[in-house]
């Protein structure tokens, strides 16, 4: 890992770069597919459906998750790390952060084969999605 500041942020992030690590989480879509994730699922009027990303060394975006959260508990429904960015534990981090702002009693995922590992690992209850 760099040296420098690091942390979750969820303001003054340009949307073709959160646009960019959204198309890890959520497969073959659309530049207009992935618009509309964050104009309309992630959206500011829309407050129990929340999209954080992490910054490293104070300017790269280098990892982002969204989640909603409701009545103490909290699902994930993206989560994705920059491929140059991998194995340095980000994933963990965003994690954290949802853990330190949110306080969830319940935390959970629906997510593909490749990832259930990840979540189990990590105490959260994981299950496959139907993709």
């Amino acid at each position: 890992m760099g040296r420098g500041t690091h942390g979750l942020r969820a303001r003054g992030v340009a949307q073709n770069q959160i646009k960019q690590l959204l198309a890890y989480a959520v497969g073959d879509a659309t530049d207009e597919a992935l618009t509309h994730i964050v104009q309309n699922v992630y959206s500011n009027s829309v407050t129990t459906r929340l999209l954080y990303v992490w910054i490293e060394d104070g300017r790269d975006v280098s990892g982002l998750i969204g989640y909603r959260f409701q009545r103490g508990f909290a699902e994930i429904l993206h989560i994705a790390v920059d491929p140059r960015m991998r194995r340095r534990g980000i994933g963990r981090r965003v994690i954290d952060g949802v853990i330190a702002v949110e306080h969830p009693g319940e935390l959970v995922a629906e997510t593909d084969h490749d990832a259930v590992e990840f979540y189990r690992n990590y105490g959260i209850m994981a299950s496959l999605s139907g993709l």
